[in-house]
């Protein structure tokens, strides 16, 4: 959202909060993203794009290696090799 945005709203509404559904939802439900966090937990050294290779091959989309990232993140279990994109 740019400034001027935020400040228009303001000036008419007295209001600087998002519009609701303004985001775009998350591509992966939580029990994938559970799914996700399993299979890092199970190979350690996985880095995320091997991860997202790996799960592209069963899942109904493809996710991006950042992705996989964000949802490790969010999760707060991860701190090693799996946040590495290489």
């Amino acid at each position: 959202m740019t400034v001027n945005r935020i400040w228009n709203r303001w000036v008419q509404d007295g209001n600087m909060e998002r519009c609701a559904g303004s985001q775009q939802p998350p591509i992966t439900s939580s029990r994938e993203d559970t799914h996700i966090t399993l299979m890092a937990l199970m190979d350690h050294a996985a880095t995320s794009r091997a991860l997202s290779q790996e799960w592209g091959s069963f899942a109904r989309q493809q996710v991006s290696a950042r992705t996989v990232q964000r949802r490790l993140l969010q999760l707060g279990d991860l701190g090693w090799a799996t946040l590495e994109a290489a």
